[in-house]
């Protein structure tokens, strides 16, 4: 698995290369830095007009909040009890042998690797908005846009393939988690009014007479 880890991130991280991706990357990797996605989905929780939340924006937005706190925590948790090194820390030796080349065109980070913070932001976010939202396109749009931000710290060189999985998963979970024991399911029923049922229990059967 370590040896697989390694090849896809050089390859990733190598032969996509351009300066246009260079610079395509540099702006999807902004978007899953943390005060962006806060910002951001606070804007969308307070002021989206068709909101499945919109009867209780401020539940909404403790919720969203809670989601990436219980996520980050458990990143940072893990990340100082599990120094990995990143990338270029990791292929130091064969980079000086020349190897193999590491590119990182724009952060030289070397070591606390896993999990991706950024993948963990984004999916944390994208989770949780999915499970609100709920339409086809919008669950896939946010799932692409989360999966892009990991893609671009492999091509960024900062991070291994497998930091991507373990942020997606952290993130994906604190935001379920947070979505089913904080009581997410309410927000869309209490926006639906008028007997909007919940969407994860079957409808009723009509009565027999």
């Amino acid at each position: 698995m370590e040896k697989f880890n390694e090849e896809l991130f050089l390859w990733l991280n190598s032969r996509l290369a351009s300066p246009l991706m260079d610079g395509v990357m540099s702006f999807v990797t902004v978007t899953g830095d943390a005060v962006v996605v806060i910002s951001f989905g606070l804007v969308a929780v307070a002021m989206w007009p068709k909101a499945p939340w919109r009867r209780n924006r401020f539940k909404a937005a403790g919720l969203f909040l809670a989601a990436l706190a219980v996520g980050g925590a458990a990143m940072h948790g893990i990340k100082q009890n599990l120094p990995k090194d990143r990338p270029l820390a990791h292929f130091a030796e064969m980079i000086n042998k020349g190897e193999a080349r590491v590119r990182a065109p724009f952060s030289q980070l070397y070591h606390r690797t896993f999990p991706s913070g950024h993948t963990q932001t984004a999916f944390g976010a994208a989770i949780f908005f999915a499970l609100l939202i709920r339409t086809p396109a919008a669950v896939v749009a946010l799932l692409a846009w989360a999966s892009m931000v990991g893609l671009s710290r492999v091509y960024l060189g900062v991070h291994f393939p497998m930091d991507i999985a373990g942020g997606s998963v952290l993130g994906a979970g604190a935001a379920w988690m947070v979505y089913r024991t904080g009581g997410g399911l309410a927000l869309i029923v209490d926006a639906g009014g008028d007997g909007e049922r919940d969407p994860d229990q079957p409808a009723d059967r009509p009565s027999a007479h």
